[in-house]
């Protein structure tokens, strides 16, 4: 009977690691630590404006253009951001231009859940000018 019982155990803790679900696609929302630009959002914001091309910085300048783009994105595991979409834009050249800046973006510091890195869904606005 102890054998039997022991047996059953055993097929079970195995049936069980076996539907474990794999932390490298889940997608989260809410984390431990949140992702973060190397250095933070003042570091993030000097990124942008330093990478902003000529013909945006003229228009933004000329008070062409000003407000704010949000953007939404996804943190991976290693830090660097795919599916990068402008979720409330200015005008086309304004976000198009934000979504070339951030696809240039160096590695994040990633998410943190249960003290491992996971993917992190993000949003973020970035106000123009800077």
């Amino acid at each position: 009977m102890k054998k039997l019982v022991f047996l059953a155990l055993l097929l079970f803790s195995i049936g069980v690691k076996a539907q474990t679900v794999d932390d490298t696609t889940r997608l989260y929302i809410r984390v431990e630590v949140d992702p973060i630009f190397p250095g933070g959002y003042d570091m993030l914001n000097k990124f942008v404006k330093n990478n902003l091309s000529s013909d945006v910085k003229n228009n933004l300048n000329s008070g062409n253009i000003s407000g704010m783009v949000i953007l939404n994105f996804v943190v991976e595991r290693d830090g660097s951001l795919t599916n990068i979409k402008v979720i409330k834009g200015l005008t086309k050249e304004a976000d198009d231009e934000v979504i070339r800046i951030m696809s240039k973006s160096p590695k994040w510091k990633p998410g943190i859940k249960n003290n491992r890195p996971v993917r992190v869904f993000y949003t973020i606005p970035i106000r123009l000018p800077m």
